[in-house]
C-alpha cells in the first residue's frame, strides 16, 4: 500500500492535519467535512493572504458549478470548529478571506493507511466507456465493440441534448404565457435583501454585508425553504424597492429586509419579514450589540435572527394557508398550520396540531414533514402530568418518528423527533448522535442543543449539559420552549451543588413558562430549598398547588426519564427537596 505524506499545520494555539481534516483546538477536536477542510487547507497554505472567493471556488470546486453561499458556509463551519481563534479568519467584504495567523508546516511521518479523503484530489473523470455502461478498463476492448461503445456514448449525448431542449421550449412557452398561468412561488421561498447601512463606515458595511450573507445561509437550512442566492440578492442593493415587485420578480414569497444603524456605542439591527403577496408586515424586530465587536455580534445574532425567522415563517406561512384557502388546504399547508400551533406548547393547541398533521398525512401518506409533527404530538402529550395511558401514547410517537425518519433521514424534523425517541428510551448517546446531525444541518436551531444537554444531564455530564443549554438560550433567548431551556441549566446547576446559579437560572424559566408548564416551577422551588431560601420555596409550593391540587410527588415521578447513577441521585435530592417544600407524597 502507498505510503502518504502526513502535513500538520501549527497555528496559534492549534493544529490542522488535512490528510484527516483533523482541526485542533485547545482541547477540542472537529473532523471537517472534505470540501470545508480543503478550504481551510488553502487559507493555511496562504496566511496573510487576502484569497478571493473566487480564486477559493475554482481551487476547491474545480469542476463544479457552485455560488458564493457554499464557500461561506464552508468559512462558517470552519469558525465554529476553531471557537474561540475564529478571529484568526478574516473577511474582506466583495473580495475574500484570509488566515491572519503565523503558520508552519511539520511532516512529522509518513503513514501506510490512505487517507479517507484528498483535499487537493480533482475527481478523475470516468472513461468514456463507464459512460456508455461498458465493460471495466481490464478488459479486452475489440474494434466491434469499441465502435459499439462509440454509437452508446452518441445516443446518450443526442438523449441530453433531446432533454435540454425540450426543456428550453417548455421554459419559452411557460414565458409566453400569460403571466396568471406561471407557476406560483414555492411556498417557503425567500431572499435576503441587503441589509441597508444607515449613516455608518466602512467597518459598518461589512459587517451588514456579513449579516446579509449568513442569514441567506442560515434561512437556506430551514426544512423545505428556498432561499435566493446572495448575488441575486444584491441585484436590489442600494435600490428602491418594493416587495411585491421583488417577489415577482425573483419568484419567492417572504422578503427579509431590514437596517444596521450605530446608535452611541451600540450597533442595532433591526429586520422585518413581509408577506411579497400581500406586501404586509409579517413580523419585525429589533436587535443591539456592542460596537466594539463587530465581528464578534455579527455571529451571535445571526443565529437568532435565523431561529426567530424559522418560527415567524412557519406562523406566516400558516396564516396565509388559512386566509387563501380554508376549505381546500393541500399537505403542505396542513402541515404549516400543524406546526405553527404545536410551537405554542399548549395542551390544546397539540391536539389540534395532531388534527392537522393526520389530515396531511391523509392526503399525502409520505409526508415527512407531517409524519415528525405528529411524532412531536404524542411525545408532548405522554410526558403531560395526568396523561391516561403513556405507554401506548409513546408507541405511536414512536411509531410516526420511524416513519418520518425512514421517509426521509435528512429532514431535520424528522431526525429531532427521532432522537427524541431514542432519548426517551434510554438510548442517550444515539440520539446525541442524531441531535448532532440536526446541528450540523442547521446549527442555529436551538432546541436541538437543549436536546443535547438534557441527555447529558442524564448521562450525569452537567458541565455539558450547562454548555449546550447556553447556547440553546443564546441562539433563542425568548422560544416558547426557552423556559424548558432554563429549567434543564437549572437542575445541573442543582447537580454540581452551585445553589445560587441554579436559582438564576430557574427564576428566568419560570417567568417564561405558559400557565400549564410544571417543570420550571418545580426546579425553582428545589433549587430555593437546596440554597437555603425555605420560606420562599414553602411560599412558592403553596402558590403552586393552588394552581395545581393534584400534583404530587409520585405523580412528578412517573414522568421521570431513566439516566445514570448521578442523575437518579440528584433526582433523589430534587423529590427530598420538594417534599421538604410541602409537595405531598400522592
Amino acid at each position: 500500500m502507498d505510503a502518504h505524506f502526513r502535513r500538520i499545520f501549527v497555528f496559534d494555539g492549534g493544529t490542522f492535519e488535512p490528510l484527516r481534516g483533523d482541526l485542533r483546538v485547545g482541547t477540542t477536536r472537529e473532523t471537517l467535512r472534505p470540501r470545508t477542510a480543503t478550504v481551510l487547507t488553502y487559507l493555511l497554505e496562504n496566511p496573510g493572504r487576502i484569497i478571493g472567493r473566487e480564486e477559493l471556488i475554482k481551487r476547491v470546486w474545480s469542476n463544479v458549478v457552485v455560488t458564493d453561499d457554499s464557500l461561506a458556509q464552508c468559512i462558517k463551519e470552519i469558525r465554529r470548529a476553531l471557537g474561540g481563534a475564529a478571529d484568526l479568519i478574516r473577511t474582506t467584504p466583495r473580495i475574500g478571506y484570509a488566515f491572519t495567523g503565523a503558520v508552519h508546516e511539520e511532516h512529522p511521518a509518513t503513514v501506510d493507511t490512505p487517507p479517507r479523503w484528498e483535499p487537493h484530489a480533482a475527481r478523475a473523470e470516468p472513461p468514456l466507456e463507464a459512460l456508455a455502461g461498458g465493460a471495466s478498463s481490464g478488459a479486452l476492448s475489440t474494434p466491434e465493440s469499441r465502435q459499439r461503445k462509440v454509437w452508446r456514448v452518441i445516443g446518450i449525448a443526442v438523449g441530453a441534448l433531446a432533454v435540454a431542449l425540450f426543456a428550453l421550449i417548455a421554459y419559452l412557452a411557460a414565458e409566453r404565457q400569460p403571466q396568471s398561468s406561471k407557476p406560483k412561488e414555492p411556498r417557503f421561498s425567500i431572499v435576503v435583501l441587503p441589509l441597508v447601512n444607515v449613516g455608518g463606515g466602512p467597518a459598518q458595511e461589512w459587517f451588514a454585508e456579513g449579516v446579509t450573507e449568513d442569514l441567506t445561509t442560515d434561512l437556506s437550512r430551514i426544512d423545505g425553504s428556498f432561499v435566493i442566492s446572495r448575488n441575486s440578492a444584491y441585484a436590489y442593493k442600494g435600490k428602491p424597492v418594493d416587495a411585491r415587485t421583488v417577489g415577482r420578480e425573483l419568484g419567492v414569497r417572504y422578503i427579509v429586509e431590514g437596517s444596521v444603524q450605530r446608535l452611541g456605542s451600540e450597533v442595532v439591527l433591526n429586520i422585518r419579514l413581509i408577506d411579497s403577496v400581500s406586501g404586509a408586515l409579517a413580523w419585525s424586530e429589533r436587535f443591539a450589540g456592542p460596537r466594539a465587536d463587530l465581528e464578534a455580534l455579527q455571529r451571535s445574532v445571526t443565529g437568532r435572527i435565523a431561529r426567530f425567522l424559522h418560527l415567524r415563517l412557519i406562523d406566516a406561512e400558516a396564516s396565509r394557508a388559512r386566509r387563501q384557502h380554508p376549505a381546500n388546504s393541500d399537505a403542505h399547508d396542513l402541515t404549516m398550520q400543524g406546526y405553527s400551533l404545536w410551537n405554542r406548547m399548549e395542551k390544546d393547541d397539540n391536539l389540534r396540531a395532531r388534527e392537522l398533521f393526520q389530515k396531511a398525512l391523509a392526503l399525502d401518506a409520505e409526508a415527512a414533514m407531517a409524519w415528525a409533527g405528529l411524532a412531536n404530538t404524542y411525545i408532548v402529550e405522554s410526558r403531560r402530568p395526568g396523561s391516561d395511558d403513556r405507554a401506548a401514547t409513546f408507541k405511536l410517537a414512536e411509531e410516526a418518528a420511524q416513519r418520518a425518519y425512514r421517509i426521509d433521514p435528512k429532514l431535520g424534523n424528522a431526525l429531532g423527533s427521532w432522537a427524541t425517541v431514542l432519548a426517551m428510551k434510554d438510548q442517550l448517546e444515539d440520539a446525541i448522535a442524531i441531535y448532532e446531525e440536526r446541528v450540523r444541518l442547521n446549527p442555529n436551531y436551538a432546541p436541538s442543543y437543549y436536546n443535547i444537554g438534557f441527555a447529558y444531564l442524564r448521562l450525569g455530564q452537567p458541565e455539558k449539559a450547562i454548555q449546550y443549554e447556553e447556547q440553546a438560550i443564546r441562539l433563542s433567548p425568548l422560544d416558547a420552549r426557552t423556559s424548558n431551556f432554563y429549567m434543564v441549566l437549572a437542575h445541573a446547576h442543582m447537580q454540581l451543588g452551585d445553589a445560587i446559579k441554579a436559582i438564576a437560572a430557574a427564576e428566568h424559566g419560570a417567568k417564561l413558562s405558559s400557565p400549564t408548564q410544571i417543570g420550571p416551577r418545580l426546579a425553582l422551588i428545589a433549587a430555593c430549598v437546596q440554597g437555603g431560601q425555605l420560606e420562599r420555596a414553602e411560599q412558592l409550593m403553596r402558590e403552586f398547588r393552588a394552581r395545581n391540587p393534584k400534583i404530587t410527588v409520585a405523580e412528578v415521578r412517573t414522568r421521570e426519564l431513566p439516566g445514570r447513577e448521578a442523575y437518579q441521585q440528584h433526582r433523589a435530592r430534587f423529590y427530598y427537596a420538594l417534599r421538604k417544600a410541602g409537595l405531598p407524597e400522592g
